[in-house]
């Protein structure tokens, strides 16, 4: 909503240049259009038409405009809108339209300084004129969504891809779109996240790779309850076919919208003026006839009432098989990964890792290998018989390459799979000019499954009276004199846990507004919202059975195999067989992996709000605007689990119980003054100015604001710059999560001893919002040096302290008592004055810089019998730093990903470039999305890694669709598209996967095919 009100208070006090304005057509389109008060009926004529409208504030108070209904062309329906006004229309040669006095000239309205006392012919309606001819005082504008899209004209950088933009591309789901944007970075998608039992097979957008949880996610200006109670917004809660357009505001923006806003905004507008039936029915597949996905998604929107009613429905199902294995790809299947080089010392030339083909651990097998003693080196085939253990070379303790060790990530998945439905509803009523009331209702449901990392063994004790041994072994180690040995196994036939994750959010919004009078206007509203997930474990192994398990010996009355522990026998223990792969037995499996973990969390949000916006006085350079408000939100969260989830008996997935709940009051406002209007020196300036004081329940008051101009030095060129105060308020999860606890060795320097302490793992409740200072400045050019080219470049500048991180428990005791004196507050001392507990919780301790450098060139125009689009947009990263107290890392021109939700790196040139043809029904897409060359890790010399850089990559997509069906009220439209048309294979990284999947394409060529309908 603030979104919404903000953009209408810039519209009406700033005169722009005119660029990407749609001509006016000729051809015939529906409009259904209530009578009302001249200002929204004029917006909402813009909006229908997608043309821009200029015109005098002065012309339009007090005036009230005609119902329009039917099907006409842009031309009747303004006519027929005007009819009882006085008022008339011009349209200027770019095919913007201008609102004015129907009359044989017409006086500007004061206090506009420069043509106030001019007399001004006003050519007849309909009537194309030439700029130079038409009253260029006019004090607002207002915008179409296509002429507003490129976002040249915003006092900060946004850019905005259309509904046609993102449907041109031809990608499966909106956040794949946004993520080809070189603002964004792919952190938290479906095959990004395979093995993140909390995100994964969600699209969690990130803009600048701040994380996650830095970007906050709108819908129509309004925040939307988090998809999960780590607190992020998945992006496909909103139905696709509702989508008019998306914007990304690339700068600061907690002044406007509340906490979360420090890299940025991304709003998804919904189709407000859409009438009828609008679907899409879709469907694609890869090369290698997996990650098959469909998408059906509809819309509906109407009028009743004699228009005084609006009704927008949609509704979406989706749905993605994944790619289930990494050995599902030529490049997975090459196995890279880093090993340790053997040939390295600390004074030759060697370097201490290697990244390689056929990376395999030296320690551990599928079926096990022996690790110790005069045995070491014998494997257990799959049917249990010790064979020779072929050694691979460049063979260290741990790794080597090639040989029968275990690649370890043999069971990861590329992509998980997933489906999802969503579905919404918006209806309105316009009671009178003073009152219309408004309620919205959305659902949203997905699952996902995924698998958590397979429990690899390297030192299994086994003895002598192991009863599934093979007798050859048990020989052996007789003839050796050995009682026992240690044992290697990666556990592919068991253990590697598969979670079912379900996401469901419901969310309700009432809401009024209206006209105050004197040109004021009111808005109020309440939103619910409420997300529940549930996380159910399966072939999760329980650490406490399976080490009863495999300590396993014979009955000696029976001649069973049993479990050593009497107790354990009789409540149940069965042993287990290791020496194989495929070895383990079904019961025994059952009693290792049998139980079921279950995690529910729930998350609730209230909020309300009410904002208030006018025009309470003139300056020399016309009306200034004000919007002001306040804001109420609570947020709670809860986790309940299983006693044995809870108790942390299984290998992976520890969670305790908790909750918690956080109260945020909020006071803002914003003021746009006009400086100056057609000057020698200045076409126009325009001051922008915003504040927020924020009061956390948790942390006390914060306050965040926002200073910002625009300088239209002529009607082609244009200067912009803010600088902002930003917050970041800590997450339910950061602030309540409940204590997990475990036992590892400490290191205290006090006494100068290693002993075993508790550590304790937990959110904390003092933690404090993280804030920024945001700088951003740069150049619009429009129809320079022709007509049709559009170009920006902005520099930005990000600066957080008291980023919220954790750090591990070595690092606190060895910081605690070397330079960093805060962190001793995390550590207990018993009675005998050694460490009894060190606690982990996130802390406010980093500091964060992000700078770069944004690019974005734009030309629309004719080419033969059709039209062209080109469009690129580019980002230049100078420096991703963060610095936790005692180090420095950079991150700039790098690949690194320390973070699943902070910050991240990424190579210092990324950009997509598009092309886009229409030729009558025919619309050609060609798209390119650049990489470019990139460090594995800045810290890395050629002692650390032999190799040390990526080079530049580039991927095609292309896209073709043709309408069969094109009327006035009906149209239907086949396409074809495919994603990564040369099937472009990720680089070996030596990261997640072999390569770094939140930065490259891992799933390969995909086409997909479908039809869009309008009727």
């Amino acid at each position: 909503m603030y979104m919404h009100l903000r953009n209408t208070v810039l519209s009406t006090c700033a005169v722009s240049a005119l660029i990407c304005a749609a001509p006016v057509q000729a051809k015939s389109q529906s409009f259904d259009i209530p009578a009302q008060a001249a200002s929204s009926g004029v917006r909402e004529f813009a909006r229908q038409a997608n043309v821009q409208v200029l015109a005098p504030q002065a012309l339009l108070t007090g005036k009230r405009v005609k119902a329009v209904r039917g099907t006409m062309s842009v031309q009747q329906a303004l006519t027929q809108m005007l009819s009882e006004t006085g008022l008339g229309w011009t349209t200027l040669s770019s095919g913007a339209i201008v609102i004015n006095v129907r009359r044989a000239a017409v006086r500007a309205p004061a206090p506009v300084a420069v043509a106030a006392s001019q007399d001004v012919p006003a050519p007849a309606n309909g009537v194309a004129a030439d700029e130079s001819q038409v009253v260029e005082e006019t004090t607002i504008i207002v915008t179409g969504s296509r002429v507003a899209r490129n976002g040249f004209q915003a006092p900060t950088p946004l850019t905005v891809l259309g509904a046609d933009e993102l449907q041109n591309m031809g990608v499966p789901n909106v956040a794949e779109g946004l993520n080809k944007l070189p603002a964004l970075r792919a952190t938290l998608t479906p095959s990004s996240s395979t093995s993140n039992s909390s995100y994964a097979g969600g699209n969690y957008l990130d803009l600048r790779g701040l994380g996650a949880n830095r970007t906050l996610l709108l819908v129509d200006g309004r925040r939307f309850v988090s998809s999960i109670v780590e607190g992020p917004t998945d992006v496909n809660v909103i139905p696709q076919a509702l989508i008019g357009s998306a914007e990304i505001v690339t700068g600061g923006a907690s002044a406007a919208y509340g906490s979360d806003a420090v890299a940025g905004v991304v709003n998804l507008k919904l189709d407000h003026a859409l009438r009828g039936f609008k679907a899409t029915l879709q469907g694609g597949i890869t090369d290698h006839a997996d990650n098959r996905n469909f998408l059906g998604s509809i819309a509906f929107g109407t009028s009743f009432a004699d228009g005084r009613g609006k009704l927008l429905l949609g509704g979406e199902a989706a749905q993605n098989s994944g790619v289930l294995s990494l050995l599902d790809r030529d490049w997975g299947r090459l196995e890279r990964g880093i090993i340790a080089n053997p040939a390295y010392t600390a004074t030759n030339s060697e370097p201490r890792n290697l990244l390689v083909n056929n990376a395999r651990r030296s320690n551990t097998s599928y079926g096990g290998v022996i690790t110790s003693g005069p045995l070491a080196g014998i494997q257990f085939a799959p049917d249990g018989t010790a064979i020779p253990f072929r050694n691979g070379g460049l063979r260290t303790a741990r790794t080597m390459q090639g040989g029968d060790g275990a690649f370890p990530n043999a069971s990861s998945i590329i992509a998980t799979p997933s489906n999802r439905q969503n579905a919404y509803a918006r209806i309105s009523y316009e009671v009178s000019p003073a009152l219309a009331l408004y309620a919205e209702g959305s659902w949203a449901e997905s699952r996902a499954t995924t698998v958590s990392t397979t429990r690899e063994d390297t030192a299994i004790a086994v003895r002598i009276d192991n009863p599934f041994l093979p007798q050859s072994v048990r020989t052996a180690m007789t003839n050796a004199n050995i009682a026992g040995f240690t044992m290697g196994r990666y556990n592919l036939d068991y253990g590697t846990g598969t979670y079912y994750l379900r996401n469901r959010t419901i969310r309700g919004l009432i809401g009024a507004g209206g006209e105050i009078g004197g040109g004021w206007k009111w808005d109020a509203y309440y939103i619910r919202g409420d997300t529940n997930n549930r996380r159910t474990g399966e072939n999760v192994r329980n650490t406490a059975n399976y080490n009863l398990a495999v300590d396993a010996t014979t009955d000696v009355l029976t001649g069973a195999a049993v479990c050593r522990n009497v107790a354990a026998r009789a409540a149940g223990c069965v042993p287990i067989n290791l020496f194989g792969h495929g070895a383990p037995s079904q019961q025994a499996l059952d009693y290792v992996t049998g139980d079921t973990s279950i995690r529910v969390g729930h998350f609730t949000q209230d909020s309300a709000a009410l904002t208030i916006q006018g025009e309470p006085l003139h300056t020399w350079a016309g009306p200034v605007s004000l919007a002001f408000g306040a804001e109420y939100r609570r947020d709670a969260a809860s986790v309940a689990v299983d006693a044995l989830t809870a108790a942390g008996t299984y290998a992976t997935g520890a969670t305790v119980p908790w909750n918690g709940s956080v109260n945020v009051k909020e006071a803002f406002a914003e003021l746009v003054v006009p400086l100056a209007r057609d000057s020698s020196w200045a076409h126009a300036i325009d001051l922008n100015v915003a504040g927020r004081l924020t009061d956390y329940s948790t942390s006390g008051t914060v306050s965040t604001w926002k200073v910002g101009a625009t300088w239209d030095i002529t009607s082609q060129v244009r200067l912009r710059a803010t600088l902002s105060r930003d917050i970041r308020a800590p997450s339910l999860a950061e602030l309540f999560q409940g204590a997990r606890q475990s036992r590892s060795d400490v290191f205290d320097p006090v006494v100068n001893q290693t002993y075993l302490t508790l550590i304790s793992t937990q959110g904390d409740a003092r933690l404090r919002p993280e804030k920024a200072q945001t700088f951003t400045a740069g150049l619009v050019l429009n129809d320079l040096p022709f007509r049709g080219l559009r170009a920006s470049v902005d520099v930005y500048d990000i600066r957080m302290d008291d980023a919220i991180a954790a750090i591990t428990f070595t690092s606190i005791v060895d910081r605690c008592y070397r330079d960093q004196p805060n962190l001793c507050a995390l550590i207990s001392r018993g009675a005998n004055g050694l460490i009894s507990q060190v606690q982990t919780s996130p802390q406010n301790l980093q500091s964060i810089q992000v700078r770069g450098v944004d690019f974005e060139l734009g030309y629309t125009g004719d080419l033969g019998p059709g039209k062209i689009a080109l469009r690129g947009i580019a980002t230049y990263a100078d420096r991703i730093r963060y610095d936790d107290g005692l180090v420095v890392t950079p991150l700039e021109g790098s690949i690194l990903n320390p973070f699943d939700i902070g910050l991240n790196g990424q190579p210092r040139w990324r950009g997509i470039a598009s092309a886009t043809y229409t030729l009558d029904a025919a619309t050609f897409y060609l798209g390119s999305n650049l990489i470019g060359a990139a460090n594995i890790n800045n810290t890395y010399t050629s002692k650390d890694l032999d190799k040390l850089r990526v080079a530049p990559i580039a991927y095609v997509d292309a896209s073709f669709s043709y309408e069969v069906v094109r009327s006035e009220t009906r149209s239907a439209e086949l396409f074809v598209a495919v994603q990564n048309a040369l099937d472009t294979a990720p680089p070996a990284t030596g990261d997640d996967r072999g390569t770094s999947p939140t930065v490259y394409d891992v799933i390969g060529r995909v086409y997909t095919a479908g039809v869009r309908l309008k009727f």
